[in-house]
């Protein structure tokens, strides 16, 4: 037992130590003697982490390389491991048995080396995963003891961990072949124990929220369902599920290090403030791969605090991944687990769960998800990369709305931490406005192709044997071809595969594909299309939903569909597939996908029956028709065994169940409706093409409807599942009929769906089902059924009898006769369908029905209440309703009678049921004019009322209502005199009531009534009377502003306006002397008015009565007539204000109301015409203004009253000069004359020009043009004329087009004046002027500025020419400008260009005869140049233009010269003319005068320009001509003349012209160089010449002369100018022969001794060894001996020698080069001090180095075989001698070597490392190579020491210096910034303060150069700013930092950088430096111990439940897994 914090004992799991024995044993088993690696390896983690350690600094893998993240993964694995032994060691029995295990499970795995990194990447990943999936428990500590469900889940988990871990280890440290091949089965062989692992974290994470639902702090919502939730949330596909839940496929294959470039992006953008980052790139550039990395690289992180990763990737494989529902489902499925216990979370997707049910569109139900999301991000640090964004289905195109959810979100509140990474194929602008924006180019993938490309070659084994230089071509030839698309790499290399040499291979790069589409059109023609299971198989994949499985293709093909039978099949179907589809799909995990989106896309486009040139034919229709057909016909065959049709859907285990037996069903059940929807049975009318081998493979199965029904229904929102049920349903059912189980199955679950959206058609679906059912089914699916029905018909509303109707009755009475059998009549729910029956049949007016049924539930329910029971009155109502429409009075007044009867004995007088009872009576027997007994028993009541005694205020109000209930019985029944006495007396009464009785509310109201009943009896007296009583009440109760006051009031003002109505009306009858009187107001009656017209202004209505109005007007009107302007004003005014109160204030608009009518214009006009007439002009003007807006805002108002009353406004606004406000009602008038009245209408007609002229004056052009238009259009008239009277208006119009450049309105306008010209021109008399105007406007427009046909264009010219003909003649000028533009409009088409000559020679003839003017001349010039070119178009008038262009060509050389622009257009229409002739004499003239003008050019044209412009024009005319040949000779004869020239004057002074013209001119005609090339060869060969003619005559030295020889010769040999070649070889030949002589240098002792030695020796075999080791010992002796003359000379002398035996082949003589090279330089002997003489032996030792390094190259020498102390000598000689080339070489080859080294300390290999960097960036070629040496030893530093490590900053600070000198200042200022940001926020890693600050410092300082060379900063100012500002607040007690430390980096000069911080090359190379002291093991140990398990760390101890500082201490709750064995 274990007892926790909260008190509670819980005993401990033993799951974990039964599974240790078992796996324990099973290693031992199969290991041996190898399991002690497994057990011992590891006691303790620090003893892991070493290991680990060790193993990175043996092998320094490159950042990003497999190798690595193999480490990495360990690295992190170990961590997680030791942190989930430490959550859950309390109750978990061996736990630290389990974790030794794990750790010694993958040391052991790492020990097959890098050689086996594939199958490591592939255990190791799977590790990562799981590892990470379980450690997301750790963030709910609290509950992982909370019950014993979970405990066990946990420890079962764990124990599955370490069993695969174990068993992996097991089974592949005892395979020796094979590898290959096990990491295709790897699912195969672990695939169960993953499996389980992750159901067990997945019942973890529901009893997590089971139990944190149940809690109480869920408030309620227990009824919640976390695996509900988790289901909705989660691909229902089982194939899906896995696919996108990454259990056991790994990630997308990424070749070594590519996608390491984008690092420095990720790490920016986790840094800076952007919320979402968006990666763009084209297809096949990599994203994918790239997404997966950037996951990697997140999860990997070395930060403290990492981020926690959510993503989602798009498949184009899968559609459901295409689904932006899809898409958030996945999200919020992987944050369910994060979020354990989040409350608002759940209940969020629970709505949108209840939102896919209830119908609601998938927008809809997306944006509650993203909602949710949105609920459950607090402001952790989490990132949401998507992949694939642009696949998205119905996206917005350019613009996807999730970019601007995902911004919205990551940006809500104050989240700091929640960010968004998205890739997709390039959008628009729009969508990366809110996002860091990056686009993949193709120079940011170059290397990752390359790389890419290198390993296809490197993992194929045909390339493994090829040599290295065969390599490097292929991969050239791949690259290049390549282009930035991995795809056609690896498409390439897919049909590489099978050949077998490389001249094959590099033939087929040869001829290889230039694009993708291209490699897939091969691809696909390499298809064996005659083999039918090519189409089958490819087929399906491109129209399966989702990747099939191995599997299921299997099924597929062994599908006999003319049998409808199983057959079955022998052949591996892998191979089959790969046989048929070939490198178009790819099988991983068991699915064939196909290898990428792109070759979808094209496949289907390629293969479609419209590309004829395919071999293969694909329709896609068909592929769907025929996996539809085969699935079905699969389950027909195999699935057994049937149920009656269920009204529930099947479970979901039940579902698996069926699923697991059968491997093809769940895809037929899913999908096969899918298919068929989209294939050629598939018909949107519903009558569907169903072949007979559809009908003869659909199973009439009621298993297979039901399956099928609960996945639709559970897979698909409900408003998708709708349809594919129905189109399953409306299948069946043409299949099978109506009466089968499978077609009611079908129903029923659409009758599900249906009721759950409230379908209209769930009735139909229902009934139907009903109906089916009662044949097939049980009572309780007929009785659902049918319950079903009626459910969904409550809401449906009908009125006549239907087939509904008749649908529902008949329903309706089965369910009352099986529940009247079942439960009896007074049962609820037979009560509840009567009443439903009942109800519809008052519906569709078939009352006696609804009667009937009505009286039998009254009956019950007065049987089962009573009467006074509230269902009881309510069946009663509603029987009598009844019962008066059928007009049944007589049963009503049976009913009314026998109840009035019964409550007449039960009830008193004063009930007032009883008074409604009687009331009810009277107007029963009312209605049935039986008026004396509705009287008699009203009387009867009235008087049993008045008899009582009673005087309380309930009897007086019953005796008030009942007298007032007779009177108004009697004025119904025209008794007014008696309801006048039965009221007079009533009032009576009252008034006999005290004052106190008369005040109260309810009486108030009453007499209120008694008022209004003598005002409709015109009892005007009294009603005044009492109106006038309750208004002094309230007045004197100060009330009179209250509701009820103001009613008064208003009822008193207009039983007063009666009055004086009734007054006048009266008197009509009377003479006129009485009309005036009684129409004249007495001084009482203007009281009276006045009184209750205030009394009326009090109220606060903002409305007026009509009575107010009369009222108003009545005094108004006796003001007006005795000029009380002022009183009138005040009257109108108040009156106007309540309906209108700014219509005394200035506004834009006038809000319209109903309240405006005619009499509120009347009374604002007259309140206008008494302001007017007080001089008030102002507010006239703006009243009068509101009138007229008001006007045209109104609706009601009639035309003429408008008219009259606009006509008014303006005369006053004319009146009173305000023309500005004239123009604005002209123009607003308008508008509404036009809707009124139409457009043509001569009022509107008036208004618009009145609007025009003053809109013109005012230059309100706008306006002018409505105008205008207006009255165009309106005259517009047939055959698109005009009429007269609009042709003011029209040109007016045109004028207003052509300023503001409207053309084609303008167009449009000229074309109907021009046809009115030729139709109506005599009868409208528009002259000659007229005609020109409209023809060269209309023809400019038509020509430049709209694009007009040719046709009309050449007609308008045509007639115009007619017309100016007929009016001025054919001599007239005007007619010849005709003429000529007819001519030149000809001249565009070829039909017209006989015409068109005709035209100018016309016009040439006409000319003739007129004026001879300069425009004349320029015109006849004009008109000789078109014809000549029409001419020269002819072959039989082309005589006539050489003419022509021969007058033209001897005009222009005259005047400008030969040069000129213009002759020489002139010469080229000349020669292409000769040329035309096709003769041989017109060709020989032609190119006579090209030659005679490229002689004259030459000889007088001085200026460059001109030479090379006439250069280009006459070597184009060559060229045109086809004279290239003659052309060619041209050149040759210039270039011979400057050569000639420079032999003759030895001297480059040749005419710059000749050669200048010749370079141009060479340049068009060769077409292969370019002017700059052709210069620079002739200035070349010049200066060659010139040199060599100088150095031979002069008698230079030798060098002199051969230098200056060879490079003419060369020269010459590469131009291919064999003669030339020849003549200065000979000359050559025999200057080397003159002056070659032996060298007088050696001493002739020297020569003598070494020949004494040779003599020696020669006699001896092998002498050529012993001579050249007694020589060397000789020249030891010499230099020992400060002989260096001698030495010097001996071993030039055996350098000769060992060049002549053969040079430098062998061991000995390399050996022997060593010696000497570090003999001459004083290396083991004494050092030359002659400094000339030292250089000399220095220069030879390099000599000798060189060629003995060149030989241990090609002899492969083994330089690990020197000792350490030569070796460390030859090195640093090399240095000495910057031999680099050769030193980078043997540092790589010791490099290498430091793997088996064993002897080599740490020490001396990173000097190696050191050393091997600085040579290569010696070497300017190699210094990217250093540079990424650099990185790789700083990383592994990093990884293994951490980064403030003493060795890891001094690679830092080297990394950063080449980053320098290399310019890449901003790579050098992220270094610096790096180490600041982990010394400022992240561990110190162990180092003092005192340290770290000084560290701070140093690179601070180093950031400031980095800054000043860059000249700005890497990112902004803000984020170095808050850096420096966290390292003061850390170091501000350090004066390491405080005095030394860089201040006021805002103001940091941008420029003015020392030498800190540059690279400068070592002094010595030597690699044999004294060791530093390195760092304690431990604290290596510690850094890696943070980096791997931080993230567990920090989720694990979050909540504060554990001390995550015991990390540090060496122990943890007492165990001994951290530093100390048990």
């Amino acid at each position: 037992m274990q007892t926790f914090n909260d008190g509670i004992r819980v005993p401990k799991v033993s799951v974990l130590r039964e599974s240790m024995v078992r796996t324990s044993s099973m290693i031992r088993t199969r290991l041996g003697n190898s399991s002690s690696i497994v057990f011992d390896s590891s006691p303790t983690v620090e003893d892991f982490l070493e290991a680990l350690a060790n193993e990175r600094l043996r092998h320094m893998p490159h950042d990003g390389s497999n190798w690595d993240k193999v480490l990495r993964w360990a690295e992190n694995i170990g961590g997680h491991v030791l942190i989930f032994h430490e959550a859950v060691h309390d109750f978990m029995l061996n736990s630290e048995d389990a974790t030794r295990l794990i750790w010694g499970s993958c040391l052991s795995l790492l020990q097959m080396g890098p050689n086996q990194v594939n199958i490591l990447t592939k255990a190791f990943g799977v590790f990562h995963r799981m590892i990470l999936a379980m450690s997301v428990f750790l963030r709910q500590r609290h509950l992982l003891t909370a019950t014993t469900e979970i405990r066990r889940e946990l420890a079962h988990a764990y124990s599955d961990f370490m069993q695969l871990t174990c068993a992996v280890n097991a089974h592949y440290r005892t395979k020796s072949h094979g590898m290959l091949r096990d990491i295709i089965e790897f699912e195969e062989h672990f695939g169960e124990t993953i499996t389980g692992f992750y159901h067990h974290l997945g019942r973890i994470s529901t009893s997590m929220w089971t139990m944190e639902i149940e809690s109480s702090r869920f408030g309620g919502h227990s009824e919640l369902d976390i695996c509900v939730i988790r289901d909705f949330l989660a691909p229902q596909d089982r194939v899906v599920r896995t696919m996108t839940s990454n259990q056991l496929s790994s990630s997308a294959h990424r070749a070594e290090f590519t996608c390491e470039w984008f690092s420095s992006h990720i790490t920016n953008f986790t840094r800076n403030r952007n919320k979402v980052f968006l990666i763009t790139g084209g297809p096949s550039s990599g994203k994918t791969v790239l997404s997966r990395w950037i996951v990697e690289k997140l999860q990997g992180s070395m930060e403290q605090d990492p981020y926690d990763v959510i993503s989602y990737f798009v498949d184009t494989n899968v559609k459901y991944t295409t689904s932006p529902l899809s898409l958030i489902k996945s999200l919020l499925l992987q944050i369910l687990d994060r979020k354990v216990g989040h409350q608002k979370l759940v209940l969020r997707i629970q709505e949108a769960i209840e939102m896919s049910a209830k119908g609601c569109t998938a927008l809809e139900i997306e944006q509650a998800l993203w909602e949710a999301l949105d609920l459950a991000l607090a402001n952790e640090k989490v990132m949401i990369l998507i992949d694939g964004l642009d696949q998205i289905s119905g996206a917005r195109i350019g613009n996807p709305a999730i970019l601007d959810t995902l911004h919205r979100i990551t940006s809500a509140g104050n989240r700091t931490h929640v960010k968004a990474i998205v890739l997709s194929r390039p959008l628009s602008k729009a969508a990366s406005q809110l996002t860091q924006h990056f686009s993949i180019e193709d120079e940011h993938i170059s290397d990752d192709i390359r790389l890419f490309i290198e390993h296809s070659i490197s993992s194929r084994p045909q390339f493994r044997a090829m040599k290295e230089k065969d390599r490097k071509s292929i991969i050239q030839k791949v690259f290049e071809g390549s282009k930035g698309s991995f795809l056609w790499a690896n498409l390439i290399f897919q049909s590489v595969k099978n050949e077998k040499t490389v001249s094959a291979i590099l033939d087929l790069l040869e001829r290889a594909p230039k694009t993708v589409d291209e490699a897939l059109d091969r691809r696909i023609a390499s298809l064996d299309t005659r083999h039918q299971e090519t189409k089958q198989i490819l087929s399906w994949v491109l129209a399966a939903e989702r990747p099939l499985t191995v599997k299921e293709i299997r099924e597929l093909l062994e599908i006999d569909l003319d049998q409808c039978a199983h057959s079955p099949r022998f052949t591996h179907v892998e191979d089959d597939i790969r046989h048929a589809c070939g490198s178009l799909v790819a099988i991983q995990d068991g699915m064939v996908y196909l290898r990428h989106p792109s070759i979808r896309e094209h496949v289907l486009s390629s293969t479609s029956g419209t590309n004829r040139s395919s071999k293969l034919v694909l329709n896609i229709k068909e592929a769907h028709h025929d996996l539809t057909v085969r699935a079905l016909a699969y389950v027909k065959i195999h699935l057994h065994g049937d149920i009656e049709p269920q009204f529930k859907r099947m479970g979901s285990h039940e579902v698996s169940d069926h699923f697991a037996k059968y491997s093809l069903l769940e895809y037929a059940a899913r999908y096969w409706t899918s298919h068929f929807r989209l294939s050629s049975l598939y018909e949107s009318n519903g009558h569907h093409k169903l072949s007979s081998s559809f009908k003869n493979c659909l199973s009439s199965s009621t298993i297979l409807a039901l399956i099928e029904g609960t996945c639709l229904a559970r897979q698909y929102i409900a408003v998708e599942a709708e349809k594919l049920q129905l189109l399953s349903y409306s299948v069946r059912k043409s299949v099978f009929g109506e009466r089968s189980a499978a077609v009611l199955q079908s129903l029923i679950l659409q009758v599900r769906i249906c009721q759950r959206l409230q379908s209209s058609h769930v009735s139909e679906y229902s009934y139907e089902a009903w109906k089916i059912s009662r044949s097939v089914c049980h009572t309780t699916v007929i009785l659902a059924c049918a319950e079903a029905f009626v459910q969904c018909t409550l809401s449906v509303k009908v009125t006549t009898r239907t087939e509904f109707v008749i649908r529902k009755e008949e329903v309706l009475l089965y369910l009352i006769k099986t529940h009247k059998h079942a439960h009896g009549a007074s049962h609820e729910l037979t009560i509840r369908y009567i009443t439903m029956l009942a109800e519809l049949y008052v519906s569709i007016h078939e009352i006696e029905k609804a009667v009937v049924l009505y009286r039998e539930l009254y009956e019950v329910r007065i049987e089962l209440y009573g009467h006074f029971h509230a269902e009881t009155i309510e069946i009663y109502e509603l029987l009598i309703s009844q019962l008066k429409t059928l007009s049944k009075f007589e049963v009503i007044l049976e009913l009314t009678l026998e109840y009035h009867e019964y409550i007449l004995r039960t009830l008193t007088i004063t009930d007032e049921r009883r008074i409604k009872s009687t009331m009810t009576l009277v107007q029963i027997y009312e209605e049935r004019k039986e008026v004396e007994k509705a009287e008699e028993i009203l009387v009867s009541f009235w008087r049993s009322i008045t008899t009582e005694t009673s005087t309380t205020t309930q009897m007086r109000e019953i005796k008030i209502d009942v007298t007032l209930e007779y009177s108004k019985f009697l004025c119904r029944h025209s008794r007014k005199e008696e309801s006048e006495v039965v009221l007079r007396g009533l009032w009576i009464e009252i008034e006999s009531y005290s004052e106190e009785f008369r005040s109260e509310t309810t009486i108030i109201k009453r007499i209120q009534v008694i008022a209004e009943q003598f005002r409709s009896l015109k009892v005007y007296s009294m009603a005044r009377s009492i109106f006038s009583s309750l208004w002094s009440y309230y007045k004197k109760t100060e009330q009179h502003t209250s509701t009820e006051a103001i009613t008064v009031a208003t009822s008193l003002a207009e039983t007063v306006t009666e009055t004086i109505s009734s007054s006048s009306s009266s008197s009509v009858t009377t003479t006129s002397t009485e009309v005036t009187e009684t129409t004249t107001l007495t001084v009482e009656e203007e009281q009276t008015l006045r009184e209750v017209f205030e009394s009326s202004m009090t109220s606060s209505s903002t409305k007026i009565s009509s009575s107010t109005v009369k009222t108003c007007v009545a005094l108004s009107s006796s003001y007006s007539k005795q000029e009380r302007w002022s009183e009138a004003c005040e009257i109108y005014s108040q009156t106007i204000s309540r309906v209108w109160s700014s219509i005394e204030t200035r506004q834009e608009t006038v809000e319209v109301t109903e309240e405006f009518s005619s009499e509120v214009i009347e009374i604002a006009m007259s309140l206008a015409h008494c302001r007017f007439k007080m001089l008030q002009i102002e507010k006239a003007e703006v009243i009068y203004w509101n009138i007229f807006q008001g006007l045209l805002c109104s609706h009601k108002c009639d035309h003429h009253f408008l008219i009259k009353t606009v006509k008014s406004i303006i005369e006053f606004f004319e009146t009173t000069y305000r023309y500005e406000r004239a123009i604005k009602v002209y123009q607003e008038f308008y508008v509404h004359l036009q809707v009124s009245f139409g457009k043509s209408h001569a009022y509107t007609i008036e208004t618009l020009y009145g609007f025009g002229t003053i809109a013109t004056r005012m230059s309100r052009r706008t306006e002018a043009e409505t105008a205008y238009y207006q009255i165009f259009s309106a005259y517009k008239i047939e055959h698109g004329c005009v009429h007269s009277e609009g042709v003011k208006a029209a040109l007016l119009l045109c004028e207003i087009y052509e300023h503001d450049h409207k053309w084609a309105a303008a167009q449009s306008v000229y074309a109907c004046l021009w046809q009115t010209f030729l139709k109506h021109g005599q009868s409208y008399k528009l002259g000659a002027e007229f005609v020109e105007r409209i023809y060269s406007k209309y023809m400019h427009i038509l020509e430049h500025k709209t694009k007009t046909e040719y046709s009309i264009i050449r007609q308008l010219a045509v007639e115009y020419r007619k017309t100016c003909i007929s009016f001025y003649g054919s001599y007239s000028e005007l007619t010849i400008k005709a003429t000529m533009h007819l001519a030149e409009i000809s001249e565009r088409r070829e039909e017209y260009h006989e015409e068109s000559m005709s035209l100018y020679e016309e016009v040439i003839k006409h000319s003739e005869k007129i004026s001879n003017t300069t425009s004349t001349q320029t015109a006849l010039h004009t008109v000789k140049k078109r014809l000549a070119q029409l001419y020269s178009s002819n072959t039989t008038t082309v005589t006539k233009a050489i003419s022509l262009y021969r007058e033209q060509f001897e005009m222009h050389k005259s005047q400008y010269g030969y040069s000129s622009t213009e002759t020489l257009t002139a010469m080229k229409d000349l020669v292409v003319s000769y040329k035309k002739q096709s003769t041989t004499e017109s060709t020989t003239i032609a190119t006579q005068l090209l030659r005679t003008s490229v002689t004259e050019i030459c000889e007088h044209e001085t200026h460059s320009e001109k030479l090379i412009e006439s250069a280009k024009t006459i070597a184009n005319i060559y060229i045109e001509c086809g004279y290239k040949e003659t052309a060619v000779k041209v050149i040759q004869e210039m270039r011979i003349k400057v050569i000639e020239e420079v032999k003759m004057t030895q001297s480059i002074s040749v005419e710059r012209k000749s050669y200048v013209f010749l370079a141009a001119f060479a340049e068009v005609i060769t077409e292969t160089s370019s002017f700059s090339s052709i210069m620079a060869e002739l200035r070349t060969e010049i200066l060659l010449y010139e040199s060599y003619f100088r150095a031979t005559k002069t008698q230079k030295e030798f060098f002199v002369i051969i230098e200056s020889g060879c490079r003419l010769y060369y020269y010459l040999k590469e131009s291919k100018r064999s003669l030339d070649v020849k003549t200065i070889e000979e000359e050559l030949l025999e200057v080397f022969i003159k002056h070659l002589s032996v060298s007088q240098t050696v001493k002739r002792t020297i020569i003598e001794t070494f020949f004494h030695i040779c003599l020696e020796e020669v006699m001896n075999g092998h002498y050529e060894l012993t001579v050249i080791q007694r020589a060397t010992a000789l020249v030891l002796e010499h230099t020992k001996h400060s002989r260096f003359q001698e030495a010097y000379d001996l071993a030039a002398l055996i350098d000769r020698f060992i060049h002549l035996q053969g040079g430098f082949r062998t061991e000995q003589n390399i050996h022997t080069g060593f010696k000497l090279a570090l003999y001459l330089t004083g290396r083991g002997t004494l050092r030359c001090d002659d400094v000339k003489l030292n250089r000399t032996m220095l220069d030879l030792s390099r000599i000798i180095l060189r060629e003995a390094l060149e030989g241990s190259e090609a002899l492969d020498f083994a330089f690990t075989d020197l000792s350490i102390e030569l070796l460390n000598d030859l090195i640093g000689l090399l240095g000495e001698q910057q031999n680099y080339e050769d030193l980078e070489r043997i540092l790589t080859k010791l490099w290498s070597s430091r793997i088996v080294q064993k002897t080599w300390s740490s020490t001396i290999v990173v000097w190696i490392g050191r050393r091997l960097i600085e040579t290569r960036f010696c070497r300017k070629e190699k210094q990217d190579d250093a540079i990424h040496l650099c990185k790789d030893i700083r990383y592994n530093l990093t990884r293994v020491w951490g980064g403030l490590d003493r060795t890891t900053l001094e690679f830092t600070a080297l990394l950063s210096e080449l980053y320098t000198a290399t310019n890449q200042h901003r790579k050098a200022m992220a270094l610096h910034e790096d180490v600041l940001s982990q010394i400022a926020y992240g561990d110190d890693e162990g180092l003092s303060s005192h340290d770290s600050a000084a560290a701070a410092v140093k690179h601070a300082e180093l950031l400031k150069r980095t800054y000043q060379r860059e000249g700005k900063w890497d990112k902004g100012l803000q984020t170095y700013q808050d850096l420096f500002i966290q390292l003061d607040q850390k170091f501000a007690k350090e004066r390491a930092w405080t005095e030394k430390a860089p201040k006021g980096i805002e103001k940091w000069q941008a420029k003015g950088a020392d030498q800190m911080g540059t690279w400068s090359r070592p002094s010595g190379f030597e690699f044999l430096v004294e060791e530093k002291k390195t760092e304690a093991p431990k604290k290596h140990q510690y850094v890696l111990r943070r980096a791997s398990s931080n993230f567990a760390i920090r989720q694990s101890y979050a909540n504060g439940s554990a001390n995550g500082k015991l990390m540090e201490s060496g122990s943890m709750n007492g165990n001994g897994l951290m530093g100390r064995p048990i």
